[in-house]
């Protein structure tokens, strides 16, 4: 190979050899004399543009990792009214992944309950689910490489929502997830579909008291919603989790930012990137919108600074603590004529109708359980 590598330089002298770093050079392998011009820039965003579009195989395989995770996430609902502990969630999970082929999981899950669930990186999955009222579990398995991400946040009991609290927390993340997912396909700016999310949790906030002021517009422009809403709305998703190309990270300080054109407010808070390429077909990403009562983020830090105190009702907020978090997060494929929902897990009413049945299920030869064919 050395010297197929030298015969080629020799011929093309003037031709540019493209390496991603300097240790990837050819000084060790071809004749010193030879000094190629090596070109450490252009090689890693044009992997990056091919990577981030998914072929039909990619595409295919994608979909059985979501696929295994969807029939997990089933499963939990299923039994969850019987299990005890985060780490019975944890376990369960992984076997439902493990049985269905695919041992290797694209991240930790996240299994938080109750006050675990306002972190959004929980890893501990080991408290006991007695007297909590909801759950957040974060999981998504790895099939041949490619990733899977999804959450579902859901009550532990057969009785519903355990407040009115919690099922409007939830119906306010679910329409918004809902309504950002409706805006997605080709030609789509991915930060305006989290600039709908914001205004939305905006919205919402301020018309369940826990958020005041004059409009939605001096809410968003102060930044309190980073109080509830401390993430961006998703990411690219494939041989990685958090994929190449970004939609959603942070470039520095979002609040020492100054930005020129109509974005310039809202952009000063918000955790996406102007320069992110427009959505095509063949991209695979998440959408996750999610609401958090931490107690740290919200009485230490939030509270404690007065430019954002005075857009929180505290006495208000306090009503809304014990939900913890909740997030749902789907995987979204954009086509040519606009999007697939590739995610299988329930959420809202159905989600609700298999906890139910799961409840009255004695798991014995009488058991009708499926999940997606599955027993």
């Amino acid at each position: 190979m050395p010297d197929e590598i030298e015969h080629w330089l020799r011929l093309n002298p003037q031709k540019e050899v493209y390496v991603l770093r300097e240790d990837q050079s050819l000084k060790d392998i071809i004749n010193p004399t030879i000094q190629p011009n090596y070109d450490m820039h252009s090689l890693l965003p044009a992997l990056n543009a091919s990577r981030v579009l998914k072929d039909h195989d990619e595409i295919a395989v994608i979909r059985k990792a979501i696929n295994v995770s969807s029939i997990a996430h089933r499963t939990i609902l299923h039994h969850i009214t019987s299990l005890k502990t985060e780490a019975e969630v944890h376990a369960l999970y992984l076997d439902v992944c493990i049985a269905h082929g695919t041992q290797l999981q694209a991240y930790p899950p996240i299994v938080g309950s109750g006050s675990n669930a306002s972190f959004l990186h929980y890893f501990d999955n080991n408290d006991s689910l007695k007297g909590k009222g909801l759950l957040c579990m974060d999981a998504g398995a790895e099939w041949e490489c490619y990733t899977s991400d999804i959450t579902r946040t859901f009550p532990l009991t057969a009785d519903g929502w355990p407040s009115k609290e919690a099922a409007e927390i939830y119906a306010l993340v679910e329409e918004t997830q809902e309504r950002c997912i409706a805006m997605l396909g080709p030609g789509v700016r991915y930060l305006d579909a989290f600039f709908l999310a914001d205004r939305m949790v905006a919205e919402g906030l301020l018309r369940l008291g826990i958020f005041r002021g004059e409009d939605v517009e001096e809410v968003l422009k102060s930044g309190v919603t980073r109080a509830m809403f401390p993430h961006g709305l998703g990411h690219h998703m494939g041989l990685d989790v958090h994929d190449v190309r970004s939609i959603s990270v942070f470039q520095g300080n979002p609040q020492a930012r100054r930005l020129d054109d109509k974005d310039d407010f809202r952009m000063q808070h918000a955790p996406c990137t102007k320069e992110a390429v427009l959505l095509e077909p063949g991209m695979v990403l998440t959408v996750e919108p999610g609401i958090y009562f931490n107690e740290f983020a919200l009485k230490k830090l939030y509270l404690k600074d007065p430019h954002f105190a005075k857009y929180i009702d505290e006495k208000v907020l306090e009503r809304y603590m014990h939900v913890g978090g909740v997030r749902i997060e789907d995987d979204i494929l954009i086509t040519k004529d606009g999007y697939e929902n590739l995610t299988l897990a329930p959420k809202g009413k159905e989600m609700l109708d298999v906890i139910r049945d799961g409840a009255k299920c004695t798991h014995g030869e009488g058991c009708s359980f499926r999940a997606n064919g599955v027993d």
